[in-house]
């Protein structure tokens, strides 16, 4: 290739390609699950079951490759954004979206204006996944809304059952979380780096560990905004 925009061009034509190819397929995903559903009767979660199925097999593997697409270092911030509305159920204005991303579809996954994925999230969305306006998930944190059954038979099987999560607006999920399917977390909450989230969290608390609230916000800190009156005091 002649020049670095020879070069830029010719990548941004891949991405085309991949959405091209990718689109028709993600955008009846839907169906594709539908298909994959299966009656489970000892299933009590808020979720669905879902057994393996070639119809969702393609959709993950087009969700793969706008991945490693997404994650190349020479996609220019226009491409990411192509790449991220074909490949999620909802890309908000103003989302940031750090690679290296790891879902197993993109589809289920609603993320609302203004929130931010810090570095190597991993999300397996095979129920939905919302994430609020303002929501920040640090890096390394992973969202599992699947799970196998308990029964070895039904795990040779892959037979999958699935929980959604939800999480609020203007949450701060520190790095290296973990949260289950069948979680909600309400708005505003601080999640401390490291905890394991396996039940609800209400609103405006501070959780550590394994679900503890540490203590609730106070107004002053809810309500608190740094003003940057002089750069100079603090250099």
């Amino acid at each position: 290739m002649d020049s670095i925009n020879d070069y830029l061009k010719w990548h941004s034509s891949r991405v085309s390609e991949a959405i091209r190819q990718a689109k028709p397929i993600l955008m009846e995903f839907d169906e594709r699950l539908q298909i994959a559903e299966a009656y489970y009767p000892k299933h009590e979660g808020k979720g669905k079951v879902y057994v393996n199925r070639k119809e969702w097999q393609e959709a993950q593997e087009h969700c793969r490759k706008l991945q490693e697409l997404y994650r190349h270092m020479d996609t220019g911030n226009e491409d990411r954004r192509k790449i991220l509305e074909v490949l999620l159920g909802k890309a908000g204005k103003g989302i940031i979206v750090k690679p290296e991303i790891t879902f197993d579809f993109g589809k289920n996954i609603f993320m609302d204006e203004n929130s931010f994925l810090n570095v190597n999230v991993t999300i397996l969305d095979w129920a939905r996944v919302y994430i609020g306006e303002g929501t920040k998930i640090g890096a390394n944190s992973k969202l599992y809304t699947v799970g196998h059954t308990i029964s070895q038979k039904d795990r040779l099987d892959y037979i999958l059952a699935t929980n959604p999560i939800k999480i609020g607006k203007r949450v701060w999920i520190g790095g290296g979380c973990t949260i289950y399917g069948g979680v909600i977390i309400g708005d505003y909450s601080i999640i401390g780096a490291g905890s394991v989230i396996t039940k609800d969290v209400p609103s405006g608390v501070i959780v550590v560990g394994n679900n503890v609230i540490l203590r609730s916000i106070t107004d002053d800190e809810m309500n608190f905004h740094f003003e940057n009156k002089s750069i100079e005091s603090f250099i």
